[in-house]
């Protein structure tokens, strides 16, 4: 059984990986790699804890990171958290339906998940913007190839720090 410590401290240390990979992805990568596509390593952390952490943890901290998200880019808080909310309950649904603890689960869901967030931060900009963005599927396409490259190896890092916190997987959770 979880303690709260360490549930709280597991948090803490997945929300400081989220703001690391905020980071990363919204500067560091623009300026090395440049041009529009980059790795959505912000939305494998979410994808992550949406999948392996019990609803109310899900929801908080895909808020909270949503909100950063929003703040350290070009994007609007509000379509940061509505694109990262229709995740949330996409991946609430996965999870009931079509649950599977091994990495092509999580490949498949997280490498979805970045089309949906474009796909829905999109339709509402085109709704709600004056001046709506321009419609780049090979860009949504080029970085759902290049964070596939490295989602495997993310994923058994982020196992890595659940080990390394002591925190149990979900199916212990609901036991």
């Amino acid at each position: 059984m979880n303690k709260p410590s360490q549930i709280i401290f597991n948090f803490i240390v997945f929300f400081m990986l989220l703001l690391l990979a905020i980071t990363l992805q919204t500067s560091l990568l623009h300026w090395i790699i440049g041009g529009r596509a980059t790795l959505q390593l912000a939305i494998l952390v979410i994808t992550y804890v949406c999948l392996y952490r019990s609803p109310v943890e899900a929801f908080i901290f895909t808020l909270v990171g949503s909100y950063c998200l929003g703040l350290m880019s070009t994007m609007l808080q509000s379509v940061a958290v509505f694109g990262c909310m229709c995740i949330f309950v996409i991946d609430q649904i996965i999870k009931k339906q079509v649950y599977s603890s091994g990495s092509v689960h999580f490949t498949w869901t997280a490498l979805s998940n970045i089309l949906i967030f474009h796909m829905s931060t999109w339709v509402v900009t085109s709704v709600f913007e004056s001046f709506p963005p321009q419609l780049r599927p090979l860009d949504w396409i080029m970085e759902i190839l290049l964070t596939a490259l490295v989602t495997k190896a993310l994923y058994r890092f982020f196992i890595y720090l659940d080990q390394k916190t002591k925190r149990l997987e979900i199916g212990e959770l609901e036991r």
